[in-house]
């Protein structure tokens, strides 16, 4: 897994590695630890695909690899129903914890898993803010400190995901000079109640400043007659994604615990003979996005 990591990083490919238990995330965060000697691991946006369960002492990591935490919330909705007898009740406390990555500095992106899960971003959205199954249980929500706000959950799946592809300066965010890609609700979703917030409409989506979807009781020559970008007023802004961890913050490695990589004491990778071929269209200076260039 090392050497074929090492491989991408070095030609500028962004990696992805999935992992959902707290072993996996720990030698998925032991293998960027060996990347990052280079000091390109911030620049190269790697990523840890789920990231459902993570031992406490590793959420800090995230953050000093450079490494984003890519989940997908809606795995809650499903998950919490035989989580606790698969995990145990201490892991069952680190599981799901996107409020305590976001503490401790991780950056966080949102995705759906489609189609393992519904593709519909409100559906994450209702898990990440109320931590609710569909049926609206348990009342106050799965852990209920780990809940985020309505505002962080949209930027998670709108600005930070554009941030996850290289693409902050171009999408993410409904403002002048960035691409056109937005949709269009039937119901403003930071004013109905909590309970409806699943059931709002995509009346229509847009990309590229052209319709590429239209609810059958929507008429998109309309749009601009019927004010619709009220309904992104409170979400849109001008301003580039920030990440939750400091980018250009010091690598300070943490004390390894039983089982976690010892950089003193492991050889240094080979390197590569100079003569080696690059691939086509790769730098290492310009990563590549995880659309079309990730390695997983």
């Amino acid at each position: 897994l090392t050497r074929t990591a090492k491989n991408a990083h070095d030609r500028g490919f962004q990696v992805a590695v999935h992992a959902i238990g707290d072993r996996g995330n720990e030698e998925a965060l032991n293998l960027f630890q060996r990347l990052q000697r280079d000091g390109k691991i911030h620049s190269s946006r790697h990523r840890i695909e789920h990231a459902q369960v993570v031992h406490p002492s590793d959420r800090k990591r995230f953050s000093e690899y450079g490494v984003l935490a890519s989940v997908q919330p809606s795995h809650l909705m499903t998950d919490m129903e035989w989580a606790k007898a698969r995990l145990g009740a201490e892991r069952l406390g680190w599981a799901y914890s996107w409020k305590s990555l976001k503490d401790e500095g991780a950056t966080l992106l949102f995705g759906s898993d489609y189609p393992v899960e519904p593709a519909s971003p409100l559906e994450g959205i209702h898990a990440a803010v109320f931590r609710q199954n569909r049926e609206g249980t348990p009342s106050q929500g799965w852990n209920p400190s780990e809940r985020l706000g309505l505002q962080e959950a949209f930027e998670l799946y709108t600005k930070a995901g554009a941030y996850g592809v290289f693409l902050e300066d171009k999408t993410g965010v409904i403002a002048p000079g960035m691409w056109a890609d937005l949709v269009v609700l039937d119901k403003n979703p930071f004013e109905v109640p909590d309970a409806d917030l699943r059931s709002i409409q995509v009346e229509s989506t847009w990309v590229h400043g052209e319709p590429v979807y239209t609810a059958s009781t929507h008429d998109v020559s309309s749009l601009e007659s019927e004010g619709a970008e009220a309904t992104h007023s409170e979400v849109e802004t001008d301003q580039p994604y920030e990440p939750g961890g400091a980018m250009s913050d010091p690598v300070v490695p943490p004390t390894p615990r039983a089982g976690e990589v010892d950089l003193e004491g492991e050889a240094e990778l080979q390197k590569e003979n100079s003569d080696e071929s690059q691939a086509p269209g790769a730098t290492s200076e310009e990563p590549k996005a995880a659309d079309g260039g990730e390695l997983e």
